[in-house]
Protein backbone atom coordinates (compact mmCIF):
# COMPACT_ATOMS: atom_id res chain seq x y z
CA UNK A 1 0.00 0.00 0.00
CA UNK A 2 1.44 3.39 -1.02
CA UNK A 3 1.87 6.07 1.60
CA UNK A 4 -1.21 8.05 0.45
CA UNK A 5 -3.51 5.05 -0.14
CA UNK A 6 -6.71 5.08 1.87
CA UNK A 7 -7.75 2.18 4.08
CA UNK A 8 -11.39 2.76 3.08
CA UNK A 9 -12.53 4.26 -0.22
CA UNK A 10 -13.97 7.77 -0.46
CA UNK A 11 -17.76 8.11 -0.38
CA UNK A 12 -19.79 9.90 -3.03
CA UNK A 13 -22.57 11.29 -0.79
CA UNK A 14 -23.02 10.95 2.93
CA UNK A 15 -21.29 11.51 6.24
CA UNK A 16 -17.85 10.81 7.64
CA UNK A 17 -17.44 10.78 11.41
CA UNK A 18 -13.75 11.21 12.19
CA UNK A 19 -11.68 11.38 15.38
CA UNK A 20 -13.98 8.99 17.22
CA UNK A 21 -12.28 7.88 20.46
CA UNK A 22 -10.82 4.42 19.83
CA UNK A 23 -13.35 1.59 20.07
CA UNK A 24 -16.44 3.85 20.33
CA UNK A 25 -17.46 3.42 16.69
CA UNK A 26 -19.75 0.45 17.35
CA UNK A 27 -21.61 2.46 20.01
CA UNK A 28 -22.17 5.17 17.38
CA UNK A 29 -23.35 2.57 14.85
CA UNK A 30 -25.99 1.45 17.39
CA UNK A 31 -26.89 5.03 18.30
CA UNK A 32 -27.58 5.86 14.65
CA UNK A 33 -29.36 2.57 13.98
CA UNK A 34 -26.97 1.79 11.15
CA UNK A 35 -26.89 -1.96 11.76
CA UNK A 36 -30.52 -2.18 10.57
CA UNK A 37 -30.49 0.61 7.96
CA UNK A 38 -30.51 -1.04 4.53
CA UNK A 39 -30.55 2.33 2.72
CA UNK A 40 -26.88 3.13 3.37
CA UNK A 41 -23.54 1.38 3.48
CA UNK A 42 -21.11 1.81 6.35
CA UNK A 43 -17.34 1.46 6.53
CA UNK A 44 -15.74 1.26 9.97
CA UNK A 45 -12.05 1.75 10.65
CA UNK A 46 -11.07 0.86 14.21
CA UNK A 47 -7.94 1.97 16.11
CA UNK A 48 -6.40 3.94 13.24
CA UNK A 49 -3.27 5.98 14.01
CA UNK A 50 -3.94 9.69 14.50
CA UNK A 51 -1.40 12.45 15.03
CA UNK A 52 -3.94 14.45 17.07
CA UNK A 53 -5.49 11.83 19.39
CA UNK A 54 -3.26 8.76 19.19
CA UNK A 55 -5.71 6.07 18.12
CA UNK A 56 -9.11 6.80 16.64
CA UNK A 57 -12.04 5.18 14.87
CA UNK A 58 -13.60 6.47 11.65
CA UNK A 59 -17.10 5.85 10.24
CA UNK A 60 -17.96 6.47 6.59
CA UNK A 61 -21.69 6.38 5.95
CA UNK A 62 -22.63 6.34 2.27
CA UNK A 63 -26.09 7.76 1.50
CA UNK A 64 -26.99 9.23 4.88
CA UNK A 65 -26.79 12.59 6.64
CA UNK A 66 -27.34 13.00 10.37
CA UNK A 67 -30.35 14.74 11.88
CA UNK A 68 -29.87 17.49 14.51
CA UNK A 69 -31.02 15.02 17.22
CA UNK A 70 -28.45 12.46 16.08
CA UNK A 71 -25.71 15.11 16.16
CA UNK A 72 -26.77 16.09 19.70
CA UNK A 73 -26.65 12.45 20.83
CA UNK A 74 -23.26 12.07 19.16
CA UNK A 75 -22.07 15.06 21.19
CA UNK A 76 -23.09 13.30 24.39
CA UNK A 77 -21.21 10.07 23.75
CA UNK A 78 -18.23 11.30 21.71
CA UNK A 79 -17.70 15.06 22.02
CA UNK A 80 -14.93 16.41 19.83
CA UNK A 81 -15.55 14.12 16.86
CA UNK A 82 -15.37 15.71 13.43
CA UNK A 83 -18.53 15.50 11.33
CA UNK A 84 -17.91 15.78 7.58
CA UNK A 85 -20.69 16.08 4.99
CA UNK A 86 -19.75 14.84 1.51
CA UNK A 87 -21.54 15.51 -1.79
CA UNK A 88 -20.21 14.33 -5.17
CA UNK A 89 -16.99 13.18 -3.45
CA UNK A 90 -16.35 16.73 -2.18
CA UNK A 91 -16.39 17.94 1.43
CA UNK A 92 -19.20 20.50 1.77
CA UNK A 93 -19.00 21.01 5.53
CA UNK A 94 -16.78 19.99 8.39
CA UNK A 95 -17.63 20.68 12.03
CA UNK A 96 -16.49 19.57 15.44
CA UNK A 97 -19.36 18.09 17.43
CA UNK A 98 -19.75 19.56 20.91
CA UNK A 99 -21.80 18.58 23.92
CA UNK A 100 -25.16 20.33 23.54
CA UNK A 101 -26.58 22.57 26.30
CA UNK A 102 -29.82 20.61 26.36
CA UNK A 103 -31.26 17.46 24.79
CA UNK A 104 -34.80 16.39 24.10
CA UNK A 105 -36.20 13.02 23.10
CA UNK A 106 -32.81 11.30 22.97
CA UNK A 107 -32.52 9.81 26.45
CA UNK A 108 -34.76 8.24 29.05
CA UNK A 109 -34.74 9.53 32.60
CA UNK A 110 -33.20 7.04 35.00
CA UNK A 111 -35.81 7.86 37.64
CA UNK A 112 -38.45 5.11 37.29
CA UNK A 113 -41.14 7.37 38.76
CA UNK A 114 -40.41 10.32 36.45
CA UNK A 115 -43.49 11.48 34.56
CA UNK A 116 -41.62 10.99 31.29
CA UNK A 117 -41.41 7.25 31.91
CA UNK A 118 -45.06 6.39 32.30
CA UNK A 119 -47.59 8.92 33.59
CA UNK A 120 -47.73 11.64 31.00
CA UNK A 121 -47.30 11.76 27.23
CA UNK A 122 -44.27 14.04 27.48
CA UNK A 123 -40.90 13.92 25.77
CA UNK A 124 -37.94 13.57 28.14
CA UNK A 125 -35.67 16.60 28.15
CA UNK A 126 -32.49 17.39 30.04
CA UNK A 127 -30.30 20.37 30.79
CA UNK A 128 -26.56 19.77 30.69
CA UNK A 129 -25.36 21.07 34.06
CA UNK A 130 -21.66 20.35 33.52
CA UNK A 131 -19.75 19.06 30.52
CA UNK A 132 -16.70 17.71 32.40
CA UNK A 133 -17.71 15.56 34.10
CA UNK A 134 -20.90 15.15 32.07
CA UNK A 135 -23.96 15.73 34.25
CA UNK A 136 -27.53 16.12 33.02
CA UNK A 137 -30.60 17.19 34.99
CA UNK A 138 -34.07 15.99 34.03
CA UNK A 139 -36.38 18.94 33.36
CA UNK A 140 -39.34 17.05 34.86
CA UNK A 141 -38.08 15.37 38.05
CA UNK A 142 -34.68 17.06 38.59
CA UNK A 143 -32.89 13.68 38.73
CA UNK A 144 -29.21 14.00 37.84
CA UNK A 145 -27.72 11.59 35.32
CA UNK A 146 -24.02 10.84 35.13
CA UNK A 147 -22.04 10.15 31.97
CA UNK A 148 -22.15 6.41 32.72
CA UNK A 149 -25.99 6.58 32.83
CA UNK A 150 -25.98 8.25 29.42
CA UNK A 151 -23.52 5.81 27.83
CA UNK A 152 -25.45 2.81 29.20
CA UNK A 153 -28.45 3.87 27.08
CA UNK A 154 -26.38 3.51 23.89
CA UNK A 155 -24.63 0.21 24.63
Amino acid sequence: MAKKDMIVNAIENGTVIDRIPASKSLMIVRLLGLEDDETCSVAIAVRVKSNKIGLKDVLKIQGRNLSPDEVAALGLIAPGVTLVTVRDYEVVSKTEVEIPNEVEGILRCINPTCATNFREPVVPSFQITTKKPLLLRCNFCDRVMLEENVLAQFI
